[in-house]
């Protein structure tokens, strides 16, 4: 069973976005004992996401990842919020949080 995912991969700088083809290669091509969505890293919503939309949401997760944020959340933040999100700065964050539950 393989115990490091896709995600986790490329956040230890040991795999690229650009390899996620060849990750799913390997995931038909070889018994991993492991769904696609956990060889992959993704969680549920993750998974449903990729599937409705395109390989470029991995970027997205991956930051949501590295900055502790769920991308449940990430995807419905403003652009505003998600500038924020980039800044690495979480008084930022939630500044931004605040701000648009009382607009």
């Amino acid at each position: 069973m393989c115990k490091i995912s896709f995600i986790d991969d490329c956040l230890n700088a040991d795999a690229t976005l650009f390899e996620l083809d060849d990750y799913i290669e390997y995931w038909h091509t070889h018994n991993t004992e492991n769904t696609l969505q956990e060889f992959l890293g993704l969680t549920d919503y993750e998974y449903e996401q990729w599937g409705k939309t395109s390989d470029i949401i991995f970027r997205d997760i991956l930051r949501c990842r590295r900055e502790g944020i769920m991308y449940e959340d990430y995807i419905v933040f403003s652009d505003s919020m998600r500038l924020a999100a980039r800044s690495y700065d979480q008084d930022a964050i939630e500044k931004m949080k605040e701000e648009n539950k009382n607009d």
